[in-house]
């Protein structure tokens, strides 16, 4: 029988030594947030945040392909605070566009990160988003646009 994310969450979690995790379930823009709350976050957040990387990466390929769509895990809301950062971090270069009506380069970041910038800008009628380079440099272009009305 094929485990709820949330089990399969908690399963793996207590097979890493870390007992009793709590997992809440949030739906944010970006889809379903499966919260992990721990005392002993410290495994998942090193390095900014690549182990959290992994750790999705890992739940997603025993869960295969979910019904619900698509989804994260967050532990101690570590990415949802990435993620609000990388939201109001947007917004100033989208305005610093519009301040010099040019455009202005982020720095590299992963996928994952230059999706959250790309959603953030996207309802902006005078800012179009672009990602730009490969590998590891792949950054996003926050670009201005002369809206006529």
């Amino acid at each position: 029988m094929k485990q709820s994310i949330p089990e399969t969450i908690t399963l793996l979690f207590q097979h890493m030594g870390i007992s009793s995790p709590s997992v809440s379930i949030e739906t944010d823009t970006l889809g379903t947030v499966y919260g992990v709350e721990t005392s002993d976050s410290r495994l998942f957040l090193g390095n900014n945040g690549e182990a959290l990387i992994a750790l999705n990466h890992i739940v997603k390929r025993i869960v295969e392909k979910p019904k619900e769509g698509e989804f994260s895990v967050d532990v101690n809301n570590y990415q949802k605070n990435r993620n609000d950062e990388l939201r109001a971090k947007a917004r100033v270069y989208a305005e610093r566009a519009k301040a010099f009506q040019s455009d202005v380069e982020m720095d590299s970041m992963s996928s994952y990160e230059r999706m959250v910038v790309h959603a953030a800008l996207m309802d902006d009628p005078n800012i179009k988003t672009e990602s730009k380079g490969t590998g590891r440099e792949r950054k996003v272009v926050v670009k201005y646009v002369q809206n006529d009305g």
